[in-house]
């Protein structure tokens, strides 16, 4: 099932428009209450388990998109981490190779430490990022190649399975990093936070009264536009206030491990 529409949108952008939204929405329940008071469909003495019930649900379903956006966030951290740790263990392991492979290996894995940087460094466009996976992945098999071919070693499968283990297990944290950017939240559950903002503020709207309800309703807007704004910060991790460029720095300091 795909969402009527898809909002490409930033955390901040989705925070001004969900407060936007509800306050709209709460103006349309207080105008909704006033008429209905007036024609003596509705009574003050409302009962509002129903609206209770409700906003209870959407504040379940805003946990629910949070705990999701910040495990997938932790997840993309660990990758990270992952993949710098097994990117210089490939590299200390080419160092059994002999003096001339060694050296081919060495250019090969300049280039792909400087792909991998420029993997986080060219940002969410979508096009770019597949291109720098596959062309971190060429030199990833180039590097692969590189130890399969050389003829001084290749009698002594040890210390190639050993290479090759070790560059297999950096391409796969490669191919998993560029997994997990495309995993995001679905259109449908922001779509489906959307409408809810849209109910949420009616049924305030629907109870309001005095000064007082018109702070909460405020106070709730602004809570839950914040709420809404840092999981798609969470689920975009390479812009915004809440990113991953600290932990990316484990991949620019493999630079220092090079030696020419």
């Amino acid at each position: 099932m795909k969402p009527l529409f898809t909002l490409n949108l930033s955390p901040n952008e989705y925070f001004w428009l969900v407060i936007l939204i509800i306050l709209v929405f709460y103006y349309l329940g207080c105008s909704s209450k006033r008429f209905l008071l007036k024609k003596k469909i509705l009574t003050e003495s409302t009962n509002s388990t129903t609206n209770t019930t409700l906003l209870a649900l959407f504040g379940l379903l805003l946990a629910f998109s949070f705990n999701l956006a910040n495990s997938r966030f932790d997840d993309r951290r660990k990758l990270i981490v992952d993949e710098a740790n097994a990117i210089s263990t490939a590299y200390s392991r080419i160092h059994l190779l002999p003096e001339k492979t060694k050296i081919k290996a060495n250019i090969l894995f300049e280039k792909y430490i400087n792909e991998r940087i420029n993997y986080f460094a060219v940002g969410s466009n979508p096009s770019k990022i597949e291109k720098s996976f596959k062309k971190s992945a060429a030199i990833s098999q180039s590097i692969i190649d590189v130890v399969i071919n050389d003829k001084e070693r290749v009698n002594e499968s040890i210390y190639v399975v050993s290479i090759i283990e070790s560059l297999n297990t950096m391409a796969d944290i490669c191919a998993s990093r560029n997994v997990s950017i495309k995993a995001k939240i679905p259109e449908l559950i922001l779509s489906l936070l959307l409408f809810l903002c849209c109910i949420a503020g009616l049924l305030l709207g629907l109870e309001c009264g005095s000064i007082y309800d018109r702070i909460i309703a405020l106070i709730f807007a602004v809570s839950v536009a914040f709420t809404i704004g840092t999981i798609v910060d969470l689920d975009s991790s390479r812009s915004g206030e809440i990113n991953l460029s600290k932990v990316n720095q484990e991949i620019i300091d493999l630079k220092k491990i090079i030696k020419p």
